[in-house]
């Protein structure tokens, strides 16, 4: 039961738990992200779309160290995209 609570934070981030739960994501994903985007070997002018991107903090890596791609992405928590 209290599992279930627990990953329906992460599921749809909201509120002060769900600002919780976006500090978690940033937290355990940062190295995955680093690596995935590493492994895409972008180039300026790529577009890239991601679902369901959280805390944003994938998107926020591309931006900084790749200006020059275009990045999309669609969540549906409204705190995640605040």
């Amino acid at each position: 039961m209290l599992r279930k609570i627990i990953a329906s934070r992460f599921k749809k981030p909201t509120g002060i738990i769900g600002k919780w739960a976006a500090g978690v994501m940033i937290k355990n994903n940062r190295s995955k992200y680093e690596t995935l985007i590493k492994d895409l070997d972008l180039r300026p002018g790529d577009k890239l779309l991601e679902i369901g991107y959280g805390p944003g903090d994938g998107m926020h890596l591309i931006a900084e160290k790749y200006p020059g791609c275009i990045i999309h992405g669609i969540d549906f928590s409204p705190l995640m995209y605040k």
